[in-house]
Protein backbone atom coordinates (compact mmCIF):
# COMPACT_ATOMS: atom_id res chain seq x y z
CA UNK A 1 0.00 0.00 0.00
CA UNK A 2 2.80 2.06 0.75
CA UNK A 3 4.41 1.76 -2.52
CA UNK A 4 1.38 2.15 -4.51
CA UNK A 5 0.42 6.02 -2.60
CA UNK A 6 4.50 6.53 -3.54
CA UNK A 7 3.55 5.84 -7.14
CA UNK A 8 0.15 7.63 -6.84
CA UNK A 9 1.82 11.09 -5.09
CA UNK A 10 4.82 10.75 -7.46
CA UNK A 11 2.34 10.81 -10.82
CA UNK A 12 0.22 13.29 -8.61
CA UNK A 13 3.57 16.23 -8.64
CA UNK A 14 4.09 15.08 -12.85
CA UNK A 15 0.36 15.67 -13.61
CA UNK A 16 0.91 19.40 -11.04
CA UNK A 17 3.89 19.95 -13.45
CA UNK A 18 2.52 19.66 -16.49
CA UNK A 19 -0.44 21.14 -16.11
CA UNK A 20 1.59 24.13 -14.89
CA UNK A 21 3.40 23.83 -18.45
CA UNK A 22 -0.16 23.67 -20.13
CA UNK A 23 -1.15 26.96 -18.20
CA UNK A 24 2.27 28.73 -19.17
CA UNK A 25 2.29 27.75 -22.65
CA UNK A 26 -1.64 29.15 -22.82
CA UNK A 27 -0.64 32.37 -21.30
CA UNK A 28 1.74 33.15 -23.64
CA UNK A 29 -0.54 31.42 -26.84
CA UNK A 30 -3.20 33.88 -26.13
CA UNK A 31 -0.32 36.83 -25.37
CA UNK A 32 0.63 36.45 -29.24
CA UNK A 33 -2.77 36.45 -30.90
CA UNK A 34 -1.89 39.48 -32.38
CA UNK A 35 -0.81 39.77 -36.25
CA UNK A 36 2.97 38.89 -36.25
CA UNK A 37 3.45 41.02 -39.11
CA UNK A 38 1.82 44.28 -37.17
CA UNK A 39 5.03 46.01 -35.69
CA UNK A 40 6.50 45.23 -38.90
CA UNK A 41 3.91 47.23 -40.41
CA UNK A 42 4.08 49.96 -38.78
CA UNK A 43 7.83 50.31 -38.23
CA UNK A 44 8.11 50.07 -41.75
CA UNK A 45 5.46 52.54 -42.35
CA UNK A 46 7.45 54.79 -40.04
CA UNK A 47 10.68 54.48 -41.68
CA UNK A 48 9.42 54.87 -45.47
CA UNK A 49 7.46 58.25 -43.63
CA UNK A 50 10.88 59.43 -42.20
CA UNK A 51 13.27 58.96 -44.97
CA UNK A 52 10.80 60.18 -47.69
CA UNK A 53 9.17 63.34 -45.71
CA UNK A 54 6.20 61.70 -45.72
CA UNK A 55 5.99 61.36 -49.38
CA UNK A 56 5.83 57.94 -49.65
CA UNK A 57 2.80 56.02 -47.34
CA UNK A 58 2.38 51.87 -46.72
CA UNK A 59 -0.84 51.40 -46.87
CA UNK A 60 -0.18 47.88 -46.48
CA UNK A 61 1.28 44.45 -46.23
CA UNK A 62 -0.33 40.99 -46.45
CA UNK A 63 0.52 37.75 -45.55
CA UNK A 64 3.08 36.91 -48.23
CA UNK A 65 4.95 40.22 -47.62
CA UNK A 66 3.50 41.60 -50.58
CA UNK A 67 3.28 45.78 -50.41
CA UNK A 68 0.94 48.36 -51.29
CA UNK A 69 2.98 51.59 -51.45
CA UNK A 70 1.07 55.01 -52.36
CA UNK A 71 2.98 58.46 -52.95
CA UNK A 72 0.21 61.45 -53.20
CA UNK A 73 -3.01 59.85 -55.04
CA UNK A 74 -0.56 56.93 -56.98
CA UNK A 75 0.07 53.39 -56.36
CA UNK A 76 3.59 52.30 -56.73
CA UNK A 77 5.12 49.37 -58.24
CA UNK A 78 8.65 48.44 -58.53
CA UNK A 79 8.62 48.74 -62.14
CA UNK A 80 7.90 52.31 -61.86
CA UNK A 81 9.82 53.10 -58.75
CA UNK A 82 13.32 54.72 -59.45
CA UNK A 83 16.61 53.68 -58.23
CA UNK A 84 16.76 55.96 -55.02
CA UNK A 85 13.10 54.87 -54.41
CA UNK A 86 13.89 51.58 -54.27
CA UNK A 87 16.64 51.62 -51.77
CA UNK A 88 14.74 53.56 -49.36
CA UNK A 89 11.85 51.18 -49.55
CA UNK A 90 14.58 48.42 -48.92
CA UNK A 91 16.26 50.28 -46.22
CA UNK A 92 13.18 50.79 -44.24
CA UNK A 93 12.11 46.97 -44.30
CA UNK A 94 15.08 45.63 -43.56
CA UNK A 95 15.33 47.99 -40.38
CA UNK A 96 11.97 46.65 -40.11
CA UNK A 97 12.41 43.35 -40.00
CA UNK A 98 15.21 43.83 -37.74
CA UNK A 99 13.51 45.44 -34.81
CA UNK A 100 11.17 42.63 -34.94
CA UNK A 101 13.75 39.92 -34.84
CA UNK A 102 15.74 41.89 -32.69
CA UNK A 103 12.76 44.22 -29.97
CA UNK A 104 15.54 44.44 -27.60
CA UNK A 105 18.58 45.30 -29.71
CA UNK A 106 21.86 42.71 -29.94
CA UNK A 107 21.76 42.50 -33.31
CA UNK A 108 24.90 42.82 -36.11
CA UNK A 109 23.74 44.66 -39.12
CA UNK A 110 25.95 44.92 -42.49
CA UNK A 111 24.94 47.94 -44.43
CA UNK A 112 26.99 47.88 -47.72
CA UNK A 113 26.11 50.94 -49.64
CA UNK A 114 22.83 50.85 -48.76
CA UNK A 115 21.56 54.24 -50.02
CA UNK A 116 24.04 55.21 -53.32
CA UNK A 117 20.68 56.17 -55.25
CA UNK A 118 19.24 58.16 -52.60
CA UNK A 119 18.61 62.00 -53.03
CA UNK A 120 20.27 63.93 -50.14
CA UNK A 121 17.56 64.23 -48.17
CA UNK A 122 16.68 61.14 -48.04
CA UNK A 123 20.48 59.91 -47.70
CA UNK A 124 20.83 61.99 -44.60
CA UNK A 125 17.02 61.12 -42.97
CA UNK A 126 18.50 57.42 -44.23
CA UNK A 127 21.55 58.04 -42.26
CA UNK A 128 19.55 59.28 -39.04
CA UNK A 129 18.00 55.89 -38.93
CA UNK A 130 20.76 54.00 -39.34
CA UNK A 131 22.34 55.57 -36.09
CA UNK A 132 19.35 55.69 -34.00
CA UNK A 133 19.53 51.74 -34.94
CA UNK A 134 23.14 51.56 -34.18
CA UNK A 135 22.39 52.85 -30.39
CA UNK A 136 21.15 48.99 -29.72
CA UNK A 137 22.74 47.25 -32.11
CA UNK A 138 25.92 46.80 -33.98
CA UNK A 139 26.39 48.40 -37.11
CA UNK A 140 28.90 47.69 -39.75
CA UNK A 141 28.67 50.29 -42.78
CA UNK A 142 30.64 49.97 -45.68
CA UNK A 143 31.05 52.42 -48.41
CA UNK A 144 34.07 54.03 -50.91
CA UNK A 145 31.53 57.51 -50.24
CA UNK A 146 33.73 60.08 -47.69
CA UNK A 147 30.07 62.04 -47.30
CA UNK A 148 29.15 59.28 -44.98
CA UNK A 149 31.64 59.97 -42.30
CA UNK A 150 30.16 63.62 -41.79
CA UNK A 151 26.73 62.19 -41.72
CA UNK A 152 27.40 59.14 -39.55
CA UNK A 153 29.43 59.32 -36.21
CA UNK A 154 31.31 56.19 -35.09
CA UNK A 155 34.73 54.26 -35.55
CA UNK A 156 35.80 54.42 -38.96
CA UNK A 157 38.16 52.18 -40.60
CA UNK A 158 40.02 53.14 -43.84
CA UNK A 159 41.13 50.38 -46.18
Amino acid sequence: CQRANAVFEGLKAEHARWAHIRSVFLKVKNANRGDPLEDIEREFGNYLSVMSEGNIKLESIGEELNTSITSGNSQLTAAILSEGTKDTVSLAFRLAVLRHLYPDGGCVAVFDDPFTDMDPKRTKQACRLIEEFAKDNQVIFVSCDEKYSELMPGNIIRV
